[in-house]
C-alpha cells in the first residue's frame, strides 16, 4: 500500500498538484508504513518546489494544461475529509437481498447439473463402500494366513521338540 501511496505522490508530483504529492508521501509514511529514507527526500523536494513556485498567481479559471497554485494541502484532510458531516447514505433504497439481486441477473442453477453432482457423490460413496469390504476381505484373508503360519510354526517347533527327545 504504501508503495501505491509512493506511486500515486509521483503522478501527482508530475501532473497536478506538488501539495497533494507532498500530502500522499506523508500518508505514505505515517500511514501506510513506507520507508522514510525514501519519502522524506521527496517531501524536502515538494518543499523546495513550494518555494520555487510561491510567487505564481491564483487563477480563477482551470483549464487543461494551466498550472494553478494551491494552497498548503495538510495529509490529514485527504484522509478525514472524506464523508460530509451531514451526509448519510440512505440504505432503504438499496436493494441487499441476493436472490433478488441474482434473479435480476438472469443468474439461474441448473437442475441436471445438480442432479448430476448428486449422483456423482452416491457413486463416490457406494464406490467407497465397497473398497472398505475389500479391504476388510484382504484383511482377514491376511489374519487367517497369519494364524496358519503361526500353527505351522508351533506344530513345527512341538514335531521337533518331541523328536529330540
Amino acid at each position: 500500500m504504501a508503495s501505491l501511496m509512493i506511486d500515486l505522490a509521483d503522478c501527482y508530483t508530475n501532473s497536478l498538484s506538488i501539495e497533494h504529492a507532498k500530502a500522499f508521501y506523508n500518508i505514505a509514511e505515517l500511514y501506510c508504513g513506507a520507508d522514510s529514507t525514501l519519502t522524506t527526500p521527496k517531501i524536502y523536494e515538494m518543499i523546495e518546489l513550494r518555494k520555487k513556485y510561491k510567487d505564481i498567481s491564483t487563477s480563477d479559471t482551470i483549464v487543461d494544461g494551466s498550472s494553478h497554485k494551491v494552497t498548503g494541502v495538510p495529509y490529514k484532510t485527504i484522509i478525514d475529509n472524506n464523508n460530509w458531516k451531514n451526509y448519510i447514505i440512505n440504505w432503504t433504497e438499496f436493494n441487499l437481498d441476493s436472490d433478488a439481486l441474482l434473479a435480476e441477473a438472469d443468474y439461474s442453477v441448473d437442475k441436471s447439473v445438480i442432479a448430476e453432482e448428486e449422483v456423482q457423490k452416491e457413486d463416490s460413496a457406494v464406490l467407497e463402500r465397497e473398497v472398505v469390504k475389500e479391504t476388510n476381505k484382504i484383511n482377514k484373508y491376511c489374519l487367517l494366513i497369519l494364524f496358519g503360519f503361526a500353527g505351522l510354526a508351533g506344530i513345527t517347533f512341538l514335531g521337533i521338540k518331541k523328536l529330540a527327545k
